[in-house]
């Protein structure tokens, strides 16, 4: 659906794709749009499996640089697909659960980091052993 309401919304964003997949959202703001819908509208691939589509990723880099610009796009991992949402409420819950997500992995990457020391321990021990079982050649 076109409409001056539409061209004032998007007069903003300059990106193709990033209008169009805008453009998508707005027509369904009453439901979730999937990443296969967005590849099938957008490109018109019809695919099941996603995995290493140039299109889908095209489509998750423009969904990102929507939301770095200020856009209530929400999704979460409990129901697959993407919303442009409107409800401050619902803005808000997803910002706290994106907040503790994002903590949550800054704790699991300092965690990998710190156990650096014992994989290097685990690598010495089983070096030990393994010079210590084998038996010689010579």
């Amino acid at each position: 659906m076109i409409s001056p309401v539409y061209d004032h919304i998007l007069s903003g964003v300059t990106d193709d794709l990033e209008q169009r997949v805008l453009r998508l959202l707005l027509d369904n703001r009453d439901r979730r749009v999937t990443r296969q819908e967005f590849v099938s509208v957008l490109f018109g691939i019809v695919a099941d499996d996603l995995e290493g589509s140039p299109e889908d990723r095209q489509v998750r880099r423009s969904i990102q640089n929507l939301r770095d610009a200020g856009w209530p796009i929400l999704s979460d991992s409990a129901t697959p697909g993407y919303q442009l949402e409107t409800n401050e409420e619902k803005i808000k819950k997803f910002a706290a659960a994106q907040s503790s997500r994002s903590e949550r992995i800054g704790r699991t990457a300092q965690n990998a980091y710190r156990s650096l020391a014992k994989a290097r321990a685990i690598n010495e021990a089983l070096t030990t052993q393994q010079t210590v079982t084998q038996p010689s050649l010579i």
